[in-house]
């Protein structure tokens, strides 16, 4: 498989990475109480802590298995724990240390029983890279989304300016994830309509955009499943739709 196209993208990224300056509320002790906000904040440095379980899911699926999105994870994994640190520090500077989730750590428990074996078997199923990172485009774009709106929120200039600064670095990372996204779509698709597939594909660019399978359903990988790899396969040695579909 030919990953040039992802290597160039990654090249591009990683001219700017690099963790996030949150030097000056680092020294800080306090402000104004708002534990509300700070729950928000705390919430989010939680979920941006989560990229290592995620990271562990990955590789339980073998949706990494290539070495540009690796070398990508990595970076993203540096960025993504300095987000929570300094979302951490500033809950606590509005007044909040902890969040009650004592009541969901036995669902959860549960939970994790029978997603582990899950991830493992999902390894015989083609194109989790693909759907990888189509789903990490649209998180980021909801992540930086919150991040811009929650700047807006907040009076401290300080704790704005790292909110605007980790919002520029979600988008980063869903630049690379939505160049290296790929839609793939039966036209006689009856759960997801063109509609859905045309708002989709506002998370992939370049490229990679939608191939459409004429007469193809939804369930492309049972129907189908050499032309699918075939799209894929085309798309990332850079051929066009057109010439993919011939």
């Amino acid at each position: 498989m030919n990953t040039t196209p992802l290597r160039e993208l990654l090249d591009v990224y990683v001219r700017s990475w690099g963790p996030i300056d949150w030097s000056s509320l680092r020294n800080r002790t306090t402000l104004p109480r708002n534990p509300e906000f700070g729950r928000v904040l705390l919430a989010l440095a939680l979920i941006e802590g989560d990229s290592q379980v995620m990271r562990r899911k990955l590789s339980a699926t073998h949706a990494d298995r290539s070495a540009v999105l690796l070398e990508f994870i990595a970076i993203w994994l540096a960025e993504e724990g300095e987000h929570s640190r300094a979302l951490k520090h500033m809950a606590r500077l509005f007044g909040t240390t902890s969040l009650d989730c004592d009541r969901r750590r036995l669902t959860r428990d549960l939970r994790a029983c029978i997603t582990w074996p899950v991830l493992h078997a999902a390894r015989l199923i083609p194109g989790l890279s693909a759907t990888y990172c189509a789903l990490g485009a649209m998180q980021e774009s909801i992540a930086l989304t919150t991040y811009h709106h929650l700047a807006a929120l907040v009076d401290d200039e300080g704790c704005k300016e790292v909110l605007k600064r980790i919002a520029v670095q979600e988008a980063g990372h869903m630049r690379f994830y939505r160049h290296a996204a790929v839609v793939i779509w039966g036209t006689n698709d009856y759960l997801t309509s063109e509609r859905s597939v045309e708002l989709s594909s506002r998370f992939t660019r370049s490229a990679f955009n939608i191939d459409r399978i004429p007469g193809a359903s939804h369930w492309l990988l049972d129907e189908c499943p050499e032309k699918v790899s075939y799209l894929m396969s085309a798309r990332l040695r850079g051929l066009t739709a057109n010439q993919s579909a011939e």
